[in-house]
């Protein structure tokens, strides 16, 4: 796809929603949506895309998780925490809605401690629903062992979300 404005058309609101959710406000969403963009035209230019919509996808997953391990090293540095509520409220009352924004922001806490290849595996599988064949062919890895990684990594999260509870960070 050559034409910058129909790739933003056709692919922009899928690449917001990606980054939205996973950085939970729009100034840091701003800059991964034209990074995104940015790196996709990069790629063009050097090689065939046979999938746009899935390497757009891999792009804004990979730039969202970036930021939240920005954001876990800057928290580690200064020893606080940050409070966020990136799910849909929907009707819920105020205690789910903070229970909900605790839960959300442990989740982006431990996404930000995995190794990248753990991190947006799990993101494109349980962030943008992508099936194992298209995770698969998107980082390289056959169907099952993306899903035996999704496995691994789902309990990799879990220790990693308890001992956040246990230590009252």
């Amino acid at each position: 796809m050559e034409d910058v404005g129909e790739m933003v058309r056709t692919y922009g609101g899928m690449v917001w929603g990606t980054v939205y959710r996973l950085v939970g406000n729009g100034v840091e969403a701003g800059d991964c949506y034209q990074e995104v963009f940015a790196a996709a035209v990069e790629v063009g230019r050097r090689e065939e895309v046979l999938s746009w919509e899935g390497m757009l996808r891999r792009l804004a997953t990979v730039k969202g998780l970036d930021v939240l391990r920005r954001r876990v090293r800057e928290r580690e540095r200064r020893g606080e925490g940050e409070v966020e509520n990136l799910v849909d409220r929907g009707a819920a009352g105020p205690a789910e809605v903070a229970e909900r924004g605790e839960l959300v922001e442990q989740l982006r806490g431990a996404l930000g401690q995995l190794p990248m290849e753990q991190a947006e595996v799990f993101c494109l599988r349980h962030v943008e629903g992508m099936s194992y064949e298209e995770i698969g062919e998107q980082v390289g890895m056959t169907a099952n062992a993306v899903g035996v990684l999704v496995h691994r990594v789902k309990g990799k999260l879990r220790e990693l979300m308890e001992s956040e509870v246990r230590h009252g960070q």
